[in-house]
C-alpha cells in the first residue's frame, strides 16, 4: 500500500459527500512513468485549450500501477471501488500569455451524473506550473445545495514537492470523493500547463448502470 498524507477531509461521518485530499510521494515515480506518454500526444497543442480525453481502452493494460494504486487507496479509505468496472480520463489545461483566462470544460456537476451513477473518484493532479494561478478545485458540502452560492469550499491542486539528497523530488496530489460530492474546476489564469488524470470507479454491488458503458 503506497503512503500518503493526509491534507484535507470532510465528510467521513456521513452516508454521502466525502471528499479526501493527500500527497503522495513513494512509489509515485512509476505512475508518472505511465501516465506520461498519454499527455505527451497533446505537447505541440497550439493555443489555449482545456483537453479532456477518455483513454482508448488498449491503453488501460500500460498503466497498471496508477490504476492498483488507485484501487487500494480506495479499499483503505473503505470505499468498495469495482475493479472490472472503471473509467479514467486525461485533462491538460493549456493556457497561453496574453489570455486573460480559461476555463474547465466541466462546470458544476457531480461524478453519478456521468459514467456511472454509483461511483467514487479519485483525480492525480500531477503538474501545474508556476506561472499558472487558479485551477483550484471548488466543491459544495452540503449535498444538493444550490451552486451560485457562496457556500463552496475551495480546495488547493498543486502537487507537493519536498527536498531528497538536495533535489525536489515532486508528488502527486491526490482528490478522492464519492459520486454525490458537488464540484466544479476553478478558472485558470496566468499561462503554462495543468495536469490531472481522473479515474471512476463504480461500486461494488451498485444496481443502476449508466448506458454510456
Amino acid at each position: 500500500m503506497m503512503n500518503y498524507t493526509n491534507v484535507y477531509s470532510a465528510g467521513k461521518n456521513t452516508k454521502f459527500n466525502r471528499i479526501d485530499m493527500v500527497d503522495m510521494f513513494d512509489g509515485t515515480d512509476a505512475i508518472f512513468e505511465e501516465l506520461e506518454p498519454l499527455f505527451a500526444k497533446y505537447d505541440n497543442i497550439e493555443g489555449s485549450e482545456h483537453i479532456m480525453k477518455e483513454i482508448h481502452i488498449t491503453d488501460y493494460s500500460k498503466i497498471p500501477t496508477t490504476l492498483n494504486t488507485a484501487y487500494e487507496m480506495l479499499e483503505h479509505m473503505g470505499y468498495m471501488p469495482n475493479r472490472a468496472r472503471v473509467h479514467a480520463e486525461v485533462h491538460r489545461y493549456q493556457i497561453k500569455p496574453g489570455e486573460q483566462y480559461l476555463k474547465s470544460q466541466l462546470g458544476s456537476h457531480m461524478e453519478n451524473e456521468g459514467h456511472f451513477r454509483d461511483c467514487i473518484s479519485i483525480i492525480f493532479y500531477l503538474r501545474k506550473d508556476t506561472t499558472i494561478g487558479g485551477g483550484g478545485l471548488f466543491y459544495w458540502p452540503i449535498k444538493g445545495y444550490n451552486t451560485d452560492s457562496d457556500k463552496s469550499v475551495l480546495l488547493d491542486t498543486t502537487p507537493p514537492t519536498r527536498e531528497s539528497n538536495g533535489k525536489k523530488k515532486k508528488g502527486i496530489r491526490a482528490c478522492i470523493m464519492d459520486g454525490n460530492v458537488m464540484n466544479e474546476p476553478q478558472i485558470i489564469i496566468g499561462h503554462g500547463i495543468s495536469d490531472c488524470f481522473a479515474i471512476y470507479f463504480e461500486t461494488k454491488g451498485a444496481k443502476n448502470r449508466c448506458s454510456l458503458m
